[in-house]
C-alpha cells in the first residue's frame, strides 16, 4: 500500500477540519461542530474509510491555527519501534513490580520506581515508559476481581440485626472557638432484616 505524501495528508486533514475554521459562531459551536463532524467516515489517501474522535480534530483544528498547513503532518518519532530510551534497570523493575503487585496501576508502578530511585521523573519520558508496558503486557489485567461482590442477606429471627445512626448539630463561634451545639444518637432494630434499607419498629435512645 503507497505511503501518502505528507503534502497530500495535510490538505487532506485539513479538508476535514476547514468546516471548524469556517462555521458560524452563532449557529453551531465548536463542541457541537465537532462532534458533528466525528460522526462521519471519511476516505483517506491510501484508499480506507475511517472516522476520527472529536478530540482527534480538535487536535488538527489548533494544530493549523498555531502552525499552518505544515503543523498538519506527522511527526516521525526518533525511537520509533524501539524501546532503547527505557533503561535495563527499569525495565527488569517493572516486570518484577508487575509479578508481585499484579492489581497496580501504571501511575502506581512508575510512582515506585521513583520510590525505588530508578527514574527521575524526567529520562526517560513517561509516555515512553507508558509505551513499554503497553507493548511488552505489562498493564494491569482489567479482569482481576479486587474484591467480591456485594450480596444479599438476612437474620432468621427479628431483632438481631441493629443499626446506629448520629446526627449532628451545627457548630457556633464562641470566643474565636467552634463548638458543636447539638448531637443525638438512635438505635434502631430492624423489623425486616432481609432488606437493610428497610427499618421496622425503632427503639430510640438520644
Amino acid at each position: 500500500m503507497p505511503i501518502p505524501d505528507p503534502a497530500d495528508l495535510a490538505v487532506w486533514r485539513y479538508g476535514i477540519i476547514s468546516i471548524l475554521l469556517h462555521r458560524n459562531e452563532e449557529v453551531e459551536t465548536l463542541e457541537e461542530a465537532l462532534i458533528r463532524i466525528a460522526g462521519v467516515q471519511y476516505r483517506r489517501p491510501d484508499g480506507q474509510f475511517v472516522s476520527y474522535s472529536p478530540e482527534t480534530l480538535r487536535k488538527w483544528f489548533y494544530r493549523y491555527r498555531n502552525g499552518g498547513l505544515p503543523a498538519l503532518n506527522d511527526t516521525q518519532r526518533k525511537n520509533t519501534g524501539t524501546h532503547h530510551a527505557v533503561p535495563k534497570a527499569i525495565s527488569d523493575s517493572l516486570f518484577q513490580l508487575r509479578q508481585e503487585h499484579p492489581r497496580w496501576t501504571f501511575a502506581r508502578l512508575i510512582e515506585q520506581l521513583v520510590q525505588d530511585k530508578l527514574w527521575d521523573m524526567q529520562s526517560p519520558a513517561r509516555s515512553t515508559l507508558y509505551r513499554f508496558t503497553r507493548t511488552c503486557n505489562l498493564q494491569r489485567d482489567p479482569h482481576l476481581t479486587v474484591h467480591d461482590p456485594a450480596k444479599p442477606f438476612q437474620y432468621p429471627f427479628f431483632g438481631q440485626m441493629w443499626t446506629a445512626d448520629f446526627l449532628h448539630g451545627p457548630k457556633i463561634r464562641v470566643n474565636s472557638q467552634k463548638r458543636k451545639q447539638a448531637s443525638k444518637s438512635c438505635l434502631s432494630q430492624s423489623g425486616y432484616p432481609s432488606d437493610p434499607y428497610a427499618t421496622g419498629p425503632t427503639q430510640g435512645k438520644g
